[in-house]
């Protein structure tokens, strides 16, 4: 039997099957004075056409908030103004690593890439550098990854849970045992492609030590000289225009595999980790992708940068 539950807000009302795994998380803003400040970032939801539209604040502009302050790559680099961008074909690669500081970084930043991948049964790894304890239950954020990689397509063998060693201490200072651990890894999986998260801006710096580890060994080590580098964003970064070189559309359909495939991460709805935006994740990427998608002629775009 369905049941449907409607939350009226000041600018919308928002039916919801309360048999869907959404339901507890909305229960609890319902019950809560959170309700009030995110009211208009709630998803609504039509069960019988299981069809799912954002509901997106357009006051909030992004990059005041995460450009304060400039990228520690982009500006140590002399960049160039990219009139056209590439359009990056998950076709074109095979044997592929996304690394993820945590679970859900990749679907935030490179879901068309995934999605893509496990249509055309592409040799693609995801790799969690970390477990995102600090933010949740670590089996729970593993099982909640495994639940949204099957959104997309993806099986369990298409994830390593690597635990970088920086992260089980108590300072989590990055040492030489991280880039063997790094090294070791791609050793093992001799990787064609690699995608780096670079947005370095998450409030516990976990992004900036998994970037600062990965580039140090793919752009010193002769032994990976040959593996194809590419940078891709999650939500703590908003990329000038000369800060990405390549696209990746996608359309409707997989805007939806997105957000089911966030809404697995129901742990990552609301935590103490949210920054300045008030918006649940996915929100905030989707949001990015439509107005990089239209600047582009596109319904969606992720964006990339292509080191090399």
């Amino acid at each position: 039997m369905e049941n449907n539950l409607t939350i009226s807000t000041k600018s919308s009302n928002v039916t919801l099957n309360t048999n869907t795994t959404l339901h507890e998380m909305l229960e609890v803003l319902k019950n809560s004075d959170k309700l009030q400040e995110i009211q208009d970032y709630i998803l609504s939801i039509t069960p019988k056409s299981n069809s799912i539209t954002p509901l997106i604040r357009e006051d909030l502009v992004e990059k005041d908030i995460f450009n304060s302050i400039p990228h520690p790559y982009f500006s140590k680099i002399q960049k160039h103004k990219i009139e056209k961008k590439n359009v990056l074909k998950t076709s074109q690669m095979d044997d592929i690593i996304v690394f993820s500081p945590h679970p859900d970084d990749e679907i935030l930043g490179t879901c068309t890439l995934l999605h893509d991948g496990f249509q055309l049964k592409k040799n693609i790894k995801v790799i969690y550098m970390t477990s995102g304890k600090t933010a949740g239950d670590p089996f729970l954020r593993q099982k909640e990854a495994l639940l949204s990689i099957k959104e997309l397509g993806g099986e369990e063998k298409n994830l390593i849970f690597m635990n970088m060693p920086f992260y089980l201490t108590n300072d989590r200072t990055v040492t030489d045992e991280d880039y063997e651990v790094v090294r070791e890894i791609l050793r093992k999986q001799k990787p064609k492609f690699v995608f780096v998260c670079s947005d370095m801006f998450d409030p516990n710096t976990t992004h900036k030590k998994c970037f600062d580890c990965l580039f140090k060994v793919l752009s010193e080590d002769k032994e990976f000289a040959d593996i194809n580098v590419i940078f891709y964003y999650s939500v703590w970064y908003w990329p000038e225009e000369d800060e990405y070189t390549d696209i990746m559309p996608y359309n409707y359909t997989i805007f939806k595999c997105k957000v089911k495939a966030m809404l697995e991460h129901e742990s990552q709805m609301l935590t103490n980790f949210m920054g300045k935006d008030p918006r649940p994740f996915y929100q905030r990427a989707t949001s990015r992708d439509a107005k990089i998608g239209k600047k582009n002629g596109y319904e969606f775009c992720e964006i990339f940068y292509k080191y090399r």
